[in-house]
């Protein structure tokens, strides 16, 4: 049976309860063995602003020369009463490392944000998912 995490791997990138005038980065995924990553923003909701999500690309896992990856700056934004959500999608990079980055201006009061990632496309199955479950054909009950 093929399901949403046969062949995905979801990660916590930042999570930030103080997200404000600063470029945040995610940790980054390792790209080998994956077609494609989706890196996922949450903004909290404030007085109305942009924040920015992109993506960078590095062939070294500590992302010393990290490089912004063209085009991919995605304006996410809020609002007083709306929170804000983005999500930029990476298809095969050039690079074996990628990570997010969250440019965050400058607000009367900090943001929280929460960015996570989904690699998609494992070549090497199973893929191990331990931070969640999968259910089917469940019964209704106390869950």
């Amino acid at each position: 049976m093929k399901t949403f995490f046969t062949d995905t791997q979801p990660d916590i990138q930042k999570v930030d309860l103080d997200a404000d005038n600063e470029t945040l980065y995610g940790v980054g995924v390792d790209m080998a063995g994956y077609k494609g990553v989706i890196f996922l923003l949450t903004v909290s909701k404030g007085e109305a602003a942009n924040f920015a999500l992109k993506a960078q690309q590095d062939s070294a896992s500590d992302f010393g020369t990290a490089a912004d990856l063209l085009g991919t700056s995605k304006t996410v934004s809020i609002a007083t009463a709306t929170d804000g959500f983005g999500f930029i999608e990476i298809v095969e990079p050039q690079e074996r490392y990628v990570r997010p980055a969250i440019v965050c201006p400058n607000v009367g009061t900090a943001r929280a944000i929460s960015c996570v990632s989904i690699r998609y496309g494992a070549q090497y199955l199973p893929e191990t998912n331990s931070d969640g479950e999968l259910h089917v054909n469940v019964a209704e009950g106390t869950a």
